[in-house]
């Protein structure tokens, strides 16, 4: 999680957040908190770190999901999987505030087998054919036809056996935090049932795992290290990313591929790798 000064910040993101504060007493506190600074704004929420009587805090304003995060939030924090929910009134939220750098290998692994073993999810599956059908709604004809050549791959993760479990899916490098005891995850508005693959792939891709790592990874989750030579350790990562790159020239318009062309080819040579797997 990147934190900027408030003075940098964008005005609607500081304007929001001390609009919120004036909703102090509704969120049980005894004085008005101070907005010490501003996380980097996600398209779900506005978030920001606040001095609550000398204690750093957490409030977060979200622009939707916030049944199913707090949901999920709630549940993984019993398990110290996610900091503790403080308070919240309508759409702002309360939580502790877990200053740590990214989790090692082995910590994240234990958190994430800990997550999909132990959280039971509700009736809520995650439909990621719809979310990508959704993203290409702002695609160009380029990317469409790059979609249309992945559908055979991105099936084959869609058809997959793995058994479902409740999943956070939105597993990038800032929302993994270590707390010196273990790893935990923030930002739950996607969290869902769905297949562990999808957030066990955003590991490996997202933190660079090569081939050695990824096995010592996969064998602190569950013994799988022998899965890095299976079809779905990849497909599973092709999945992660073209979603993610989707999602990314949906919200922030077509020139993201011009500006981000060595994501596409990490891409490619997923694609390029998974030819030579049975």
């Amino acid at each position: 999680m990147v934190i900027f000064n408030g003075a940098n910040s964008g005005v609607s993101t500081v304007f929001m957040l001390e609009s919120a504060l004036d909703k102090w007493k509704e969120l049980g506190l005894t004085t008005r908190p101070r907005l010490l600074a501003t996380f980097t704004a996600g398209k779900n929420h506005q978030t920001g770190l606040l001095d609550i009587l000398g204690v750093k805090t957490v409030i977060k304003v979200f622009r939707h999901s916030l049944e199913r995060s707090l949901f999920a939030q709630q549940q993984a924090a019993q398990f110290s999987l996610a900091p503790k929910i403080l308070g919240h009134y309508k759409n702002i939220v309360l939580m502790d505030f877990i200053e740590g750098g990214l989790p090692v290998l082995e910590q994240t692994a234990i958190a994430l087998s800990s997550l999909h073993s132990n959280l039971t999810a509700d009736t809520y599956a995650l439909d990621l054919p719809k979310l990508l059908e959704q993203y290409l709604q702002r695609a160009d004809e380029t990317l469409k036809n790059q979609h249309q050549s992945l559908v055979p791959l991105l099936e084959e993760f869609f058809d997959d056996s793995t058994p479902w479990c409740f999943c956070h899916n939105d597993l990038v490098n800032e929302n993994c935090v270590s707390n010196a005891e273990q790893a935990c995850f923030l930002d739950w508005e996607y969290a869902a049932q769905h297949n562990p693959w999808f957030d066990l792939a955003a590991i490996v891709l997202y933190r660079g795992f090569n081939r050695k790592q990824a096995k010592a990874f996969l064998q602190a989750y569950a013994d799988w290290q022998h899965k890095v030579d299976d079809r779905i350790f990849l497909t599973s990562q092709i999945t992660v990313l073209w979603a993610d790159l989707l999602w990314h020239v949906y919200t922030y318009g077509l020139d993201y591929r011009l500006k981000n062309s060595s994501r596409f080819d990490q891409l490619n040579g997923l694609v390029d790798k998974l030819k030579t797997t049975r």
